[in-house]
């Protein structure tokens, strides 16, 4: 768990404004910023492009859009580290566990909202007006009904990017997902989007399924190219392979409090595998070798060691999470690569965003995929609509998927 930040007398807010409390799972971010309540709904925008995915690792980047003229103050960005992203957009990162903070395109800026502190702004709005997840509708003959709403955040259409993927990439598990009246914005989710996905990775995975060049890896790397390696599941047949659901690493969908801080954003996706089925050349095969061996990274259990470090030669940092936890991002681009969980031994984790599988973002050819929802009785569960719908849109996507897959195997 984060270690305690310091004790500071807070500012007083402006009358008529909520707390958007911020903080980075090593609380170098921590600062609150004042939002009107006539705000709220806030944007909170989904991002699914290759750039996201390669800098972030995950499979998409969760964002809210600060209210018009309200920005970080200057002292807060000064602590933070600004990594190459786009030429008119710049990125803000926790130099320490690595959180992405901030993101500036210009014409106003979006927070990561891992780093929100959800339970501090809805205790806020319910003192203030007694509303929580909910809000009174007035319909159109004045009756009101109470529905369930959340007053905080406003995701309906804020999806950005899905023709990244290839193949929907997470939009495909999310609900909710409508399209918005036309010419607003072509880049939101047409009708038939789920069907259509679910008829094109069906019908990859069938053409991968019937081919005979199978070379037994996938590659990996980062957004600025400077950690690159494979995941191997040896020489086997294709049809073996493709077909044989066993054969897939386990990919997993986490939203705990831990990853919201370290990671900035709500959701992290990960692979976890056997050391053995990572193959990385040069300087990064030596030093992940050192890693398995426990001669880097290895802190006897204490937590946050000497903070965040630089790893390796090969242009990795490293951050400890927790007692044992390892967490390897790249000191070029801020992708977050590696975790090692030294409670684990013989396994590693890898960002899955970093794969470059040929049927698309989710690399169903490569990866099982299940979602770890926080317990109920977790202190801050985040967002916790979003970890639900995406529960909820993943148990019927691995269904259905499973008996097409199924039915078609059954006649050929």
């Amino acid at each position: 768990m984060p270690s305690p930040c310091p004790s500071r007398s807070p500012s007083p807010l402006p009358p008529a404004s909520l707390p958007l409390s911020l903080s980075c799972h090593c609380h170098t971010l921590h600062l609150t910023l004042p939002i009107s309540r006539s705000s709220l709904p806030l944007p909170a925008p989904i991002c699914h492009c290759t750039r996201c995915r390669t800098h972030f690792s995950s499979l998409f980047s969760t964002w809210l859009h600060l209210p018009t003229q309200l920005s970080p103050p200057h002292p807060a960005l000064d602590k933070l580290v600004q990594y190459p992203f786009t030429p008119r957009t710049k990125m803000y990162a926790c130099p320490t566990c690595g959180a992405t903070c901030f993101l500036d395109f210009g014409a106003g800026w979006l927070v990561g909202s891992g780093v929100v502190d959800w339970g501090a702004l809805r205790g806020a709005v319910a003192e203030e007006t007694g509303e929580g997840e909910t809000r009174d509708e007035t319909s159109m003959n004045g009756t009101k009904n109470r529905e369930r709403k959340d007053v905080l955040v406003r995701r309906g259409g804020e999806h950005c990017a899905i023709e990244h993927t290839g193949d929907g990439g997470a939009a495909v598990w999310m609900s909710g997902i409508e399209k918005r009246e036309a010419g607003e914005d072509s880049r939101l989710v047409p009708d038939g989007f789920g069907e259509e996905m679910m008829a094109s990775t069906k019908g990859k995975l069938q053409e991968l399924g019937l081919r005979g060049d199978w070379d037994g890896r996938v590659r990996f790397g980062c957004g600025c190219g400077k950690v690159v390696g494979y995941l191997s599941k040896g020489e086997r047949g294709a049809g073996e392979q493709r077909k044989n659901e066993t054969m897939k690493f386990e990919a997993i969908l986490v939203g705990d409090v831990d990853e919201r801080q370290c990671s900035g954003f709500e959701v992290g996706a990960w692979v976890e595998v056997q050391w053995r089925d990572v193959i990385c050349d040069g300087e990064l095969g030596r030093f992940l070798e050192e890693v398995k061996m426990g001669q880097v990274g290895d802190s006897g259990g204490i937590t946050r060691a000497q903070d965040s470090e630089d790893a390796s030669s090969c242009g990795l940092k490293l951050y400890r999470s927790a007692p044992g936890t390892e967490r390897y991002s790249c000191s070029g681009c801020g992708a977050r690569v590696f975790v090692v969980d030294r409670k684990r031994p013989g396994r590693i984790k890898i960002g899955a965003g970093l794969l470059k599988s040929e049927i698309g973002a989710r690399a169903e050819d490569w990866l099982s995929w299940r979602i770890d929802v926080p317990d109920e009785d977790e202190e801050d569960k985040g967002e916790e609509e979003l970890m639900i719908g995406l529960k909820e849109g993943l148990d019927i996507w691995t269904k259905g998927l499973k008996e097409g897959l199924a039915r078609t195997d059954s006649v050929m």
